[in-house]
């Protein structure tokens, strides 16, 4: 379902994109699909919303879990190989790394998340994880804001903003290879 859905949702905002290629969206909404089902130990799948922004030309998707949270991942691996505990916010920016995972399967080589900042970084948008007490922000061209929040979020919360404006033409030529 996963899959299927991502495609239902740039075909859905193709629409308002005056002809962007959003496959790149698809494909990123993907890989954090794919990290909640490697890594939450969600008691549920979990939750995403997606809503276009037409004044500014914006669109944004949040993915929520409710599992152990990337800093309990993390550190649950720490532990397994004598590593110190980090703070929840270290241990989210040590996750947006290229090359870091915790687990390798098929579809996790620990590129998602870092895929995902590249993203964001590429389409002038912005980035925000929660995970149990840490918070994390990226905007494009800025530096990391993180750090303690003041609540606990039990689980996983990826918000990703981008800018539509951004993204390439999409090539009518090939459409014709679209199912």
């Amino acid at each position: 379902m996963i899959y299927s859905y991502s495609l239902y949702a740039k075909k859905y905002f193709e629409r308002f994109a005056n002809n962007k290629d959003l496959i790149s969206l698809s494909a990123n909404l993907d890989e954090v699909f794919n990290n909640v089902f490697d890594h939450a130990q969600s008691p549920i799948t979990g939750y995403i919303i997606t809503q276009y922004y037409p004044k500014n030309n914006k669109l944004s998707f949040s993915i929520c879990d409710f599992g152990i949270g990337i800093p309990s991942s993390i550190n649950n691996k720490n532990i397994e190989n004598n590593f110190p505990i980090m703070d929840d916010w270290k241990s989210i920016i040590k996750s947006l790394e290229k090359g870091f995972s915790v687990n390798s399967t098929p579809r996790n080589r620990g590129f998602g998340l870092n895929n995902i900042i590249e993203f964001t970084e590429s389409s002038n948008g912005k980035l925000t994880i929660i995970s149990n007490n840490g918070i994390v922000e990226k905007s494009a061209n800025s530096l990391y804001k993180a750090g303690k929040t003041e609540y606990e979020f039990k689980g996983t919360l990826i918000k990703v903003e981008v800018d539509l404006n951004t993204f390439q033409n999409k090539n009518e030529h090939e459409e014709i290879f679209d199912l």
